[in-house]
């Protein structure tokens, strides 16, 4: 890391009078000489506050057309969307917000039906090319005993979408599918889905569809998955929930395979080591400072097969890869290393990059041939790239130098938006309608190779090889419901025949037919990697064992570098580029390397050369997605860019959002955290403001005996009614009840005072105690039971002392004594009250507010830290991980909420203006302290 290229390039951000940002400022500067230039990111916002307007750097003034405009409702609804990547999308609300009908640029229109419910039952689309069809229908499980008794009730069970049919037959207490079958359309043609379910049915293809089983244990996590090719998934977890092995069971097998176990965590979470099935030991050190990777290695037998060792520089962009299993080759009058270095800017965008490359590379477009293994020597280069951007963080020239062979690449940005123009040096310049669609797909990769788009921006096939008589070699993609791809085929032509291959993507497992063949690839993540088993139904080629399983090695971003097989032997090995491009690769034979997909970051990479992610497909050699991200301003108004062009250190895992897992994680939890500083400090001001006056103590009091005294009858009644279960069952009854109403009293407004303590405590107020409370309410149930067990009821603790023994009296009083149950806590009320009535002495009065003073520092320092670290992900909001954020984003986009005030992302915004709450309510409480004070002080006792 250079300093002079970082010196005196601050991040600014200029705040108007109501706290809003509405202009934010980064230094740019690529070399150490240069000077500094400001890169200007310009906001507006109308009279609620809310965000209108937005320029990007490339925008100089705003006089230009804004990069995004919205126009909103009175409820902060996007009612129109306006970006100069994407076009505009038109949206019209219901009365509770439900969206009813949608246009957008390229005069495609939805209207969606709902039921009493507002729950959707059917969409219908029209656009110019195709008349109105119904697209999708939804139907939902009634009260019937049928329904009932398969959890069906009012869950989704039948989904018709463009791919077919979606059937949930069984669901779990918590709304999880057991059972689903997936009918695909017996044509390609698209589909207009009738009202009637039996003239629905005649559309399938004829047999019993894909059916996929779950299991889960009690914390809702998959213990064994039975796939569409009945084979078993079987997961196994330890007590916090982490995974600690992975087995397959093929159909019609009694023997377990163990793909992977002994998994070994570290104190954060992190995956330090793992066993495979083969034998090989994977091994990860992290730098307990920062939790940044600090190697990944692989051994077998004593033979090391991966070492790769990393470098950051201080904002934590990896500045070199080493692999230390691959010693130094000589040929070409070079010293070739397993060393890639790597530069940035000021911006930490990859400016440089080097490495090693095969002699097969020779043109940006080649697909790299995979040679045998070894590989020789004499076959690897040693290789610099050049990167250069624009003001937008468009790649507009890229320079690749090796002995022998050098090219450069320079890309033509349109003028009004990110679309790329042409990406050839020398090309004439085209029309950008001729380009880019209405909403930016891009029309063609290469003249020959067009694109062809469905109404929802969704790929739906590539030209291959374009023929004069029309038949040309093409690929088709079918998408469901939530825009996954679930079927493709590859369709190729000869003088006589026709050639068809298709896959189909089902839950754990891949379906691959083609003349005389069927293949049922089994995909199992295990950890640190991804096992693969070919297992064949017909047409078993020559060179590949009977349900060969394909252990893959991974590096730091997922990308697949080595295939092993079950004695631990390679198949195949790949290195690639910065951004995705293949450096060189190698493989046992031709065969065995037909059959991996697997390659860059995890992804598939098409017959097209295009890796396709999820949400959208990725083009490696232009370094850019091909049409904008469907997530919207996410991560800036550059709607085509990767991963903010810094490869090495951020992914992109489904095409919609980078992310750099770790800072994610902590800024997600955080909303969780000022929930509880919220709860714990707003608990301790109700106390405050009502202990001032002797009458409001005696009114607490006396509500608390009625509402004890209540709770212990409804417990007591609910323990009876169990008791023919047994003694247990009684126990338990009598204990969730009595839980179960503190937790309705404690969110209902009119009872929340019932369950609060009349007497304040300042050890609520802990910042460590309130952090680890408000991490782990979502995230880490297990755990955040083992911290209660271990600090609540910890006889060397001071606090697991106190609980143990009012844990005792209350059995010796209840169990030995027979005192009645609602006694206890009507006497520790009791207690209380006589403490509050003698007024808080002085001491405590100091306590709290140091207790508070320091809280208030903890969250002014962790609002600088939520700023820096949004800067260093290089984004300004994003949907959480996991299931939470893939909810979230579901229900944003069925709202069309993506991007509003309202909606479930995780902002700087947000998190900002609730730090500034959250501080005013404890500003609130010193102010209360100090009444209490100075009423001490009027009265001549307690003196500070």
């Amino acid at each position: 890391m250079s300093k002079g290229i970082h010196a005196r390039t601050p991040t600014v951000n200029a705040i108007d009078s109501r706290g809003l940002s509405v202009r934010h400022i980064d230094y740019y500067r690529c070399k150490a000489e240069e000077r500094a230039q400001a890169r200007i990111t310009s906001s507006h916002h109308d009279t609620a506050a809310r965000c209108s307007q937005q320029w990007d750097a490339g925008q100089t003034n705003t006089s230009m057309p804004p990069g995004l405009t919205s126009i909103k409702s009175f409820s902060g609804q996007v009612l129109r969307l306006h970006s100069a990547d994407a076009g505009w999308r038109l949206s019209f609300p219901g009365e509770a917000g439900q969206l009813l009908e949608q246009w957008d640029s390229l005069g495609g229109h939805w209207k969606t039906a709902f039921d009493h419910q507002l729950r959707p039952v059917s969409i219908t689309q029209a656009s110019p090319q195709q008349p109105a069809r119904v697209i999708e229908r939804l139907s939902y499980g009634d009260n019937s005993p049928a329904c009932a008794a398969l959890n069906q009730c009012g869950e989704l069970i039948r989904h018709d979408d463009d791919a077919g049919t979606l059937l949930i037959e069984e669901y779990t207490f918590g709304s999880q599918p057991v059972r689903q079958t997936r009918h695909f359309l017996c044509s390609e043609t698209p589909v207009d889905w009738p009202l009637e379910q039996a003239q629905r049915n005649l559309l399938h293809e004829a047999g019993p569809g894909y059916q996929t089983h779950w299991r889960y244990d009690a914390d809702g996590a998959v213990i064994r998955q039975t796939d569409a090719g009945h084979h078993q998934h079987c997961f196994a977890f330890d007590v916090a929930g982490q995974l600690k092995s992975v087995s397959l069971k093929l159909n019609a097998s009694l023997e377990e395979i163990t793909l992977a176990k002994a998994f070994v965590y570290n104190a954060a979470g992190q995956l330090e080591s793992q066993t495979s099935g083969n034998g090989v030991i994977s091994n990860a050190t992290f730098d307990p400072a920062n939790g940044r990777l600090r190697s990944l290695t692989a051994t077998a037998s004593g033979t090391t097969l991966q070492d790769l060792h990393y470098q950051y520089d201080a904002v934590g962009n990896v500045m070199q890869i080493e692999d230390k299993a691959q010693s130094a080759r000589f040929g070409n009058n070079q010293k070739v290393e397993a060393i890639s270095r790597f530069t940035y800017d000021s911006l930490s965008r990859l400016t440089r990059a080097s490495g090693r490359e095969a002699a097969s590379h020779l043109a940006p477009l080649q697909l790299a041939t995979s040679p045998a293994i070894p590989i020789d020597a004499s076959q690897l280069f040693n290789y610099t790239r050049h990167y250069d951007y624009d003001s937008r963080g468009n790649l507009i020239k890229l320079q690749h130098v090796r002995e022998g062979h050098q090219y450069t690449r320079t890309l033509s940005i349109a003028g009004d938006s990110n679309r790329m123009l042409s990406w050839n040096q020398g090309d004439n310049r085209p029309d950008a309608a001729a380009t880019f669609d209405a909403n930016g797909n891009l029309q063609n990769l290469q003249p020959g190779k067009s694109l062809q788009w469905n109404p929802r921006n969704q790929l739906s096939s590539v030209v291959l090889v374009q023929r004069e008589d029309g038949r040309n070699d093409h690929e088709r993609y079918h998408y469901d419901s939530s825009g996954q791809r679930v079927r493709k085929i590859h369709t190729t032509y000869t003088s006589s025949v026709t050639h068809n291959r298709e896959v189909r993507y089902l839950p754990g497992i891949e379906i691959n037919s083609s003349t005389g063949q069927r293949l049922e690839t089994i995909n199992i993540q295990t950890g640190r990697g991804t096992v693969r088993c070919l297992h064949w139904r017909e047409g078993q080629p020559a060179g590949i064992e009977t349900d060969q399983l394909r252990y893959n090695l991974e590096d730091h971003l997922g990308s697949s570098t080595l295939e092993l097989d079950n004695q631990a032997l390679l198949i195949s090995q790949e290195e690639y580029f910065p951004f995705g491009g293949t450096a060189w690769s190698a493989s046992r034979s031709a065969v065995q390397a037909r059959y991996r997909t697997l390659r860059y970051c995890g992804k598939e990479r098409d017959a097209s050369g295009l890796y396709y992610y999820g949400a959208r497909y990725y083009a490696p050699w232009l370094q850019r997605w091909i049409s904008p991200d469907p997530a919207g301003a996410i991560d800036g108004l550059n709607l085509y860019v990767m991963v903010g062009n810094n490869p090495l250190r951020y992914t992109d895992r489904h095409g919609n959002q980078k992310e750099e897992s770790s800072l994610r994680q902590e800024l997600a939890t955080y909303p969780s955290i000022l929930s509880e500083v919220n709860k714990r400090v707003g608990t301790l001001n109700y106390q405050l403001y009502n202990s001032t006056r002797k009458r409001d103590i005696i009114k607490r009091l006396f509500q608390r005996y009625a509402y004890n005294a209540g709770r212990h009858i409804l417990a007591l009644g609910a323990g009876l009614l169990a008791l023919p279960t047994g003694p247990g069952g009684a126990v338990i009854a009598t204990v969730a009840t009595s839980l179960s109403i503190d937790a309705a009293a404690g969110k209902a407004e009119a009872t929340r005072h019932l369950t609060v303590a009349l007497y304040p405590q300042t050890r609520r107020l802990d910042p460590e105690e309130i952090k680890h409370e408000g991490q782990t309410a979502f995230y880490n149930v297990t755990a955040k039971l083992q911290y209660a067990k271990d600090v609540t009821l910890n006889p060397r603790s001071e606090t697991g002392q106190k609980n143990l023994s009012v844990m005792a009296t209350g059995f010796l009083l209840t169990k030995v004594l027979e005192v009645k149950g609602a006694w206890i806590p009507n006497f520790e009320a009791s207690t209380q009250a006589t403490k509050a009535l003698d007024g808080l002495p002085g001491q405590k009065i100091e306590r709290m507010n140091n207790a508070l003073a320091r809280l208030d520092d903890f969250l002014e320092q962790d609002s600088h830290a939520i700023n820096a670290a949004f800067d260093a992900l290089g984004v300004d909001e994003f949907y959480p991980e996991g299931l939470k954020g893939r909810l979230g984003q579901a229900t944003d986009r069925a709202a069309d909420a993506v991007g509003v005030d309202s909606s479930n992302l995780i902002s700087r915004t947000s998190l900002q203006r609730d730090i500034a709450v959250s501080r005013a309510t404890i500003q609130r409480g010193r102010e209360l302290l100090f009444r209490h004070n100075e009423r001490n002080k009027s009265q001549g006792r307690f003196f500070v």
